[in-house]
C-alpha cells in the first residue's frame, strides 16, 4: 500500500474500515508506519508493532530497508490538523503537506 492511500482513507475519515478490511491486527496505539527503503509521496509502507521493533529511524527487516514515517495516531493527527487549515485540500497536496512536515519538524 502506499502512503497517498493512507492518507486517504485518514481524509475521508475511513482509518478504522482500513485497518479491519486490510487485516491489520495490531493495538491503534502501537502501529508504527514504516516507508519501504525511502519515505517518498510514492512510498510503499508498512504497518509494525512498536513494541515488536527496535526504536529506530531505519530498521531492516527479512533483507528489506524500512525508514521509519510515524505512528498512525500522529499522522492521523497531522493529516487532521491540515484539513481543518484547508477543508478543500486534495490527497496530493495533504501528503506533500505532510512529508514536508515530517522532514522539518517531527
Amino acid at each position: 500500500m502506499k502512503l497517498t492511500d493512507l492518507i486517504e482513507k485518514i481524509q475521508q475519515g475511513k482509518t478504522e474500515q482500513f485497518l479491519i478490511t486490510n487485516s491489520i491486527d495490531i493495538e491503534y496505539d502501537l502501529i508504527d508506519i514504516y516507508a519501504k527503503e525511502k519515505l517518498g509521496i510514492d512510498s510503499e509502507i508498512k504497518f509494525f508493532n512498536a513494541e515488536e521493533i527496535p526504536n529506530e529511524g531505519v530498521i531492516n527487516v527479512d533483507g528489506i530497508e524500512y525508514e521509519n514515517v510515524c505512528p498512525l495516531n500522529m499522522l492521523e493527527d497531522l493529516v487532521n490538523d491540515f484539513i481543518i487549515q484547508d477543508s478543500q485540500i486534495d490527497t496530493f497536496e495533504l501528503t506533500n503537506q505532510v512529508l514536508s512536515y515530517l522532514e522539518k519538524d517531527a
